[in-house]
């Protein structure tokens, strides 16, 4: 905790920072007001202007004063920044010449203003003649200014046309790994689908894939007439059994339960192809285990 005097201490350093602050803000606009006042004066008293007039021209040869001085430091500090950055490409280089020159041409008809109308009286005739030098001082500062602005105009287009130029690149390229990652994915999907179809297929246990095979054939066998209660889903004594879940044998139990089914049917009831069918039972032919007579399918060595 502070004391008491402590914090008058601190108080007073706040307050006099605070002043500080506000004269150097005031002053420099208060240092051109007696050179403005001389002006002032002997124009009413020396070259007999109105009062008005008089006060205009005090006022614009200060305030083009001020201008003068703050535009040749603008450019000043512009060339400065780009021989740091050396060559900022595209950074045209500011006229800081003739900002310098025309701060001289102020002073010059300042000082000429002031000592002809107010110390040298006698001389005053010669003071008309300073003024349109004084309207050119002015004439340069504007395009100075205007000049300045369109380099820094430049300077931000530029600026900003490389910044959208960099964001679309960088747009660009997230865009290409983010298709790479998805392209990526779907191979990953495609070589793991297979995959997860023989697991389907040929990885299910138990009382699953007994009721996937028994949902099988009972659909082929209400579609296509195959009888397959007796056949395949129940052994000789009535008890009931799991059914065989090998295609070739679910192929001869269809055959068995109806002799007279078609290729496409047989491939129905096994859940292959008519092609997958004609070709296996070529090769049961071969084998000797079927035939086909009049009768239709005939299984030969049936131990069932």
């Amino acid at each position: 905790m502070m004391n008491w005097s402590e914090k008058i201490v601190s108080g007073a350093a706040t307050v006099e920072s605070v002043l500080v602050d506000l004269v150097a803000i005031l002053a420099p606009w208060l240092a051109p007001v007696p050179s403005a006042y001389l002006v002032y004066r002997a124009a009413i008293e020396v070259l007999e202007w109105y009062p008005a007039v008089a006060l205009a021209a005090a006022i614009a040869i200060e305030a083009i004063g001020v201008t003068s001085v703050v535009n040749a430091l603008r450019l000043w500090d512009w060339n400065s920044f780009r021989s740091k950055a050396r060559g900022e490409k595209g950074d045209r280089r500011a006229p800081f010449g003739l900002a310098a020159v025309v701060c001289g041409i102020y002073v010059v008809v300042t000082i000429g203003l002031t000592v002809l109308m107010d110390v040298i009286p006698t001389l005053a005739y010669v003071a008309p003649g300073i003024f349109p030098l004084l309207a050119l001082v002015g004439g340069l500062n504007i395009a100075l200014r205007n000049g300045q602005k369109q380099r820094e105009a430049e300077r931000s287009e530029r600026l900003a046309k490389r910044s959208n130029k960099r964001s679309r690149s960088n747009k660009s390229v997230q865009a290409n790994v983010q298709n790479s990652v998805q392209a990526e994915s779907k191979n990953v999907q495609h070589s793991v689908q297979p995959i997860n179809e023989n697991v389907q297929l040929n990885g299910q246990s138990g009382v699953q894939a007994t009721d996937q095979i028994v949902q099988t054939v009972k659909g082929f066998g209400t579609k296509n007439g195959l009888e397959t209660a007796n056949g395949v889903l129940t052994s000789k004594n009535g008890i009931s059994e799991l059914p065989d879940t090998d295609p070739l044998n679910v192929l001869l139990n269809a055959m068995k339960a109806n002799p007279n089914a078609s290729y496409r049917t047989l491939g129905e009831a096994a859940g292959r192809s008519k092609g997958w069918v004609h070709g296996h039972v070529q090769t049961l032919i071969g084998e000797g285990r079927v035939s086909k007579n009049g009768k239709g399918w005939e299984i030969l060595n049936d131990e069932s």
